[in-house]
C-alpha cells in the first residue's frame, strides 16, 4: 500500500514537472515573440496626428475583437451604443472566437476570423492572414483587449491605421499610438471598462 502511494506521489510529480517546463518553455516562446515584434516596430516612425474628432469623422474601423469570451460579449454590448458613430464606416471585425454567436452578430459586416493555426510558435500573425487585413485602408483601428496580447496588438499595427488605439501595458509602447488605461480593477468588470472606452470615443 505505502509502495503504491509513494509511485502515485512519484508520478504526480513528473507530471508536474513536465507541465512546468511545458509553460516556461511556452512562456519563453511568448516573450521572444513579443521581443522580435518589438524590435521591428520600433524601427518604424510615428507621424504626428491630430486627434480632433478622428473617431467621429473617420469612414473605415478596424475592430479586432477580444479573445475571451466574457470580455467579448461585453465589449459587442458596448458598441451598441456607438451605433450612430459605426453605422457611418465602413468596419471590418477581427473575431478571435469564431463562435456561432459571433458570426450571426457580425453577419452583416466583413469579418475576418483568426484561428491558433494563424500565428507561428513565438505567437506573431502570419504574413497570410496580415494579407486579408492589409487589403483596406483604416482610418482607425480599435483593439478592444483590455489585457495585453501579442497577436490582436500585432495586427493593430500592421493593419497601418492612421489612429491605432487599446489600452495602455507597458508592453504596448510600439504598437498603437492612442492609448486607454484602465486599472487592474475596471479590467475584471469588462462591461463597465468597455461602456468608459465608448462613452470616451464619442468625445473624439
Amino acid at each position: 500500500m505505502v509502495d503504491s502511494v509513494q509511485e502515485k506521489i512519484q508520478h504526480v510529480r513528473k507530471w508536474a514537472d513536465k507541465v512546468t517546463a511545458v509553460h516556461a518553455f511556452t512562456d519563453m516562446l511568448k516573450f521572444a515573440g513579443l521581443k522580435i515584434s518589438q524590435a521591428k516596430f520600433r524601427k518604424s516612425k510615428e507621424q504626428a496626428r491630430t486627434l480632433t474628432n478622428f473617431f467621429t469623422s473617420a469612414t473605415s474601423i478596424l475592430i479586432i475583437l477580444p479573445t475571451e469570451y466574457n470580455s467579448a460579449i461585453a465589449a459587442g454590448k458596448s458598441l451598441q451604443s456607438l451605433e450612430p458613430e459605426l453605422s457611418r464606416m465602413n468596419i471590418t471585425y477581427v473575431d478571435f472566437l469564431n463562435l456561432p454567436r459571433t458570426k450571426q452578430e457580425f453577419a452583416f459586416f466583413e469579418t475576418i476570423f483568426f484561428s491558433p493555426s494563424d500565428k507561428n510558435r513565438f505567437g506573431i500573425p502570419k504574413e497570410e492572414f496580415l494579407r486579408k487585413v492589409k487589403k483596406k485602408k483604416y482610418d482607425v483601428a480599435l483593439d478592444l483587449n483590455c489585457t495585453s496580447e501579442l497577436a490582436p496588438a500585432y495586427i493593430c499595427k500592421a493593419s497601418n491605421a492612421q489612429h491605432r488605439i487599446g489600452f495602455y501595458h507597458l508592453q504596448t509602447k510600439p504598437f498603437y499610438n492612442i492609448y486607454f488605461s484602465a486599472n487592474q480593477r475596471e479590467k475584471n468588470q469588462f462591461q463597465n471598462t468597455y461602456d468608459w472606452l465608448a462613452q470616451s470615443l464619442k468625445m473624439f
